[in-house]
């Protein structure tokens, strides 16, 4: 075997110990406007993953941000509206702190190679969807989603409330196939 082969054997069975040794929650970083005028945006964002959370497997007691592949999850806000030094201190303070499984970007042509380095590096995954997706999407309960969004918040869905869904159901995804394996 190759030392590559050798390698991926062992990357893989240390990802599999870890999903189990923490087999109740993961920790998701979304990169977005905190602050400034596209503020709204990253809010919305952050509010179209939110709902994806809770969905599915909510209760009252909840402690966690909500529950994407049968796991809690917790979502990491990281500001996008600064410099790429200070997103790559917050991002390195989230990995060694309390771990992070997946991250993505409202923007993701704005993730440097350096933060994808780092990510990869860490065993991060990078999340990466369109900036536009189509507004006909629908919940898991079939309801349309722009509706579901309006009747939780009181305002219409933008376009970055779409895609903070569309970037979690895609996490809720990936999150059930690491499990049924």
């Amino acid at each position: 075997m190759t030392n590559f082969r050798i390698f991926a054997v062992i990357l893989l069975a240390l990802t599999q110990v870890t999903w189990a040794a923490r087999a109740h929650d993961f920790k998701f970083g979304y990169i977005v406007p905190l602050s400034g005028p596209d503020q709204a945006a990253g809010q919305q964002a952050v509010n179209g993953f939110w709902l994806a959370g809770r969905e599915r497997d909510a209760h009252a007691d909840e402690e966690a941000d909500g529950h994407l592949g049968g796991l809690d999850v917790y979502i990491l806000r990281i500001e996008a509206m600064q410099s790429e030094a200070a997103i790559l201190r917050d991002v390195q303070r989230l990995i060694a702190g309390p771990g992070l499984q997946y991250l993505a970007a409202l923007d993701p042509a704005s993730l440097s190679p350096r933060l994808r380095k780092l990510l990869t590096a860490s065993g991060t995954e990078i999340i990466e969807r369109p900036s536009t997706v189509p507004r006909d999407i629908q919940t898991m309960d079939g309801e349309a989603f722009a509706a579901f969004y309006a009747r939780r918040f009181g305002h219409a869905a933008t376009t970055p409330a779409f895609q903070g869904y569309d970037v979690a159901r895609t996490v809720d995804r990936l999150v059930r196939a690491a499990h049924a394996e």
